[in-house]
């Protein structure tokens, strides 16, 4: 098992694709999360004395890479909703950040978003529940969302869209606070580690006990196989 802190958008650089663990589990942060978020994300954009955010952990189990690609696919135990919202604030940022003037320094959040491959199967960093996909994929790729049912996923985005046009912050200076946040990075290989062991090292990095348990049944699904 590795365990590494990591600023968050180097986390997202990695050619690899996380798949929500289990397909069923919706996104569920409302505004206050993500009100939350934001206002750290102000927070420490203003202040230069702030160099990081801790945001929480993200784990996951490595299964190798796609046939053909040097993409990880890799399976998302914990940290689905913060990486969702992750990508839906950097959607917004890229997008209005595309209406700025001439002058701002452009942002980019393809490397963040996208694996760069033409193969619709690893083009994507995450793949959420099942019944999200369409609209986040619509999200991240800035495509019309009128025939979109409204949901979580797009009235945050809306939210974060909103904020950055209100806050009289500009774009690529959001983009550095982002920068700021960090994540640690947990990962493991089933095929080679004990799930018993990976939970006993996973505990030590001061996890609570909600994460603590659903890593737990997770890795003991995982061990048998299912």
């Amino acid at each position: 098992m590795k365990a590494t802190e990591t600023s968050i958008l180097e986390f997202l650089q990695q050619p690899m694709q996380l798949i929500a663990f289990d397909p069923r589990r919706n996104y569920h942060w409302m505004k206050k999360e993500c009100q939350q978020l934001w206002d750290d994300i102000v927070r420490i954009t203003q202040d230069e004395a702030t160099s990081s955010h801790y945001l929480g952990a993200v784990v996951y189990v490595e299964y190798g890479v796609f046939k053909g690609t040097q993409v990880s696919k890799l399976i998302l135990l914990d940290g689905q909703q913060r990486l969702v919202t992750i990508c839906l604030l950097l959607a917004a940022l890229s997008n209005e950040n595309a209406k700025e003037r001439p002058e701002v320094r452009r942002v980019s959040t393809n490397d963040l978003l996208f694996n760069g491959h033409d193969k619709e199967e690893s083009c994507y960093k995450l793949i959420p529940s099942l019944r999200e996909q369409d609209t986040f994929f619509r999200i991240i790729k800035n495509e019309s969302l009128t025939s979109v049912v409204p949901s979580r996923l797009t009235r945050n985005y809306q939210f974060f869209i909103n904020n950055i046009r209100d806050c009289g912050i500009r774009t690529d200076i959001l983009y550095k606070g982002i920068s700021k946040l960090t994540v640690m990075d947990i990962s493991t290989d089933r095929k080679y580690e004990n799930p018993k062991t990976v939970y006993d090292s996973i505990m030590a990095t001061g996890l609570d006990k909600t994460q603590a348990g659903l890593i737990r049944n997770w890795l003991g699904f995982l061990q048998s196989g299912s």
